[in-house]
């Protein structure tokens, strides 16, 4: 009993340093706002916590300017529609200031062709990705004005053709013909859905309509293709479409991963597509798109 006493005492004697430490201690909070909710003719406030967006490490005087400028707090903190306008040294100053790897240099063709757009489309189909696993540290990281190699990872793919017209129109310089394009996205949709691309290998395509000229003198120069079997096989809507990727791909890509692409896909023809040849030996047609779009592999891989 008299133990338990002298604790108490103990325990007594320690409350007011106790009671002084917490006091004195600051109490860590993440960031929060106080907002005035309205709900069915009632008013109400309630503290929310900022998005970790608002708590990054900017200037002070910046970080000052665009919350009073862009941030509507009637809004549950969320940004106006309408783009943060900043110069183009403070894009590059931060930047140069990344610590990554890999250099970070500052696109001016991405800023312009966000601004063009008026709505905010192309950033709020950005934005509708950022919880995806594959996305959100790129979004976060680099949002809004990205480095271009993680533009064209965001967005979609006809957002990359527009992205294509759009560097055409202000540099007057063509990456690659759009028209093309379009058939490429065909065929990757195509592909991405799993449809089966071999029920088209003997269609025609629309008798009013004329083989592209680059794609045809793409396969002019190449050895064992005559005339007449050019002519008939870009004739049909799924060789055309093949060789149109192939085109495409020819004149984007490097000359070293082209060759070992086409090497692989030059084996894909002298094995997988002809391990079960027996069942097609009698069926012409297939025999002749097969042979021509093997010639057109041969001649690629050098």
């Amino acid at each position: 009993m008299k133990i338990e006493q002298i604790r108490m005492k103990k325990l007594a004697n320690y409350c007011p340093l106790i009671l002084l430490f917490l006091f004195a201690t600051p109490k860590v909070n993440a960031q929060s706002v106080d907002v005035v909710i309205r709900d069915n003719g009632k008013e109400r406030q309630e503290s929310i916590e900022l998005p970790k967006s608002m708590t990054y490490p900017l200037d002070s005087l910046l970080n000052d300017w665009k919350a009073k400028n862009y941030i509507d707090l009637g809004k549950d903190c969320s940004t106006a529609e309408i783009n943060p306008l900043f110069s183009d040294s403070v894009y590059i100053d931060r930047l140069s200031r990344m610590p990554t790897v890999m250099e970070m240099p500052y696109n001016e063709i991405v800023r312009k062709f966000i601004d063009q757009d008026d709505n905010l489309r192309i950033l709020k189909n950005i934005r509708s990705h950022k919880s995806g696993e594959y996305c959100k540290d790129l979004i976060e990281k680099y949002y809004p004005y990205f480095p271009v190699w993680v533009f064209v990872e965001l967005i979609s793919f006809g957002d990359l053709l527009y992205f294509c017209s759009f560097y055409e129109k202000i540099y007057g310089v063509q990456i690659i013909n759009n028209k093309l394009m379009n058939t490429v996205r065909d065929v990757r949709n195509a592909a991405a859905h799993s449809n089966c691309l071999l029920n088209k290998m003997t269609e025609k395509i629309d008798s009013t309509k004329q083989v592209n000229n680059e794609i045809s003198s793409f396969i002019i120069g190449m050895k064992n293709i005559s005339k007449t079997s050019r002519v008939n096989n870009l004739s049909y809507k799924f060789t055309n479409s093949f060789v149109t990727v192939l085109y495409v791909y020819d004149s984007l890509m490097n000359e070293i991963p082209k060759q070992k692409r086409y090497k692989e896909i030059q084996e894909f023809m002298n094995g997988r597509v002809v391990k079960n040849k027996q069942f097609f030996q009698s069926n012409s047609k297939i025999i002749g798109v097969y042979n021509f779009h093997k010639k057109v592999i041969d001649n690629l891989v050098k």
